[in-house]
């Protein structure tokens, strides 16, 4: 079942955008649809990645250039991996892409931990998590380079 308030929401976003400006200059923040609130829920019925795209094609004109998914709720691995699975479906009228919040920033912090001595293993976490989520982009992500 697709939800409602998210295409209702992007519906008024879209209109919204009409209005105020160009859309080929418009980037459109969103979520990835998910049932983060019933983890047990998402495990035994995983959301459909075709309903974010379905909602999307929906509400979204192809004059938007792009959709930035935020990453809320997730893992950093979780995320990734519904980037690449929506990425898989096919080509879009918009490109797919991650607002870029939690999923990269967080490994980054964690292996930095405020520590100066820590810095190479942040940046090494940066820079894998810019890889993963770059093949993710493109719909090549493969989740045995997380190990």
């Amino acid at each position: 079942m697709v939800s409602p308030s998210l295409a209702d929401r992007l519906r008024a976003a879209m209109n919204e955008a009409r209005k105020q400006r160009d859309q080929a200059r418009t980037l459109l923040l969103s979520t990835i649809i998910s049932d983060v609130k019933n983890r047990e829920l998402e495990l035994n019925h995983p959301p459909s990645d075709d309903e974010t795209v379905e909602v999307l094609r929906r509400t979204v004109p192809a004059a938007v250039p792009g959709v930035l998914f935020l990453s809320g709720g997730q893992s950093d691995e979780q995320a990734t991996a519904r980037l690449d699975a929506i990425n898989r479906l096919g080509a879009q009228p918009w490109e797919l892409s991650f607002s870029f919040g939690r999923a990269l920033q967080a490994p980054v912090l964690h292996a930095w931990a405020g520590n100066e001595a820590n810095r190479q293993a942040a940046q090494d976490a940066l820079l894998k998590r810019a890889r993963l989520n770059g093949a993710a982009r493109q719909g090549r992500y493969d989740a045995h380079v997380e190990q």
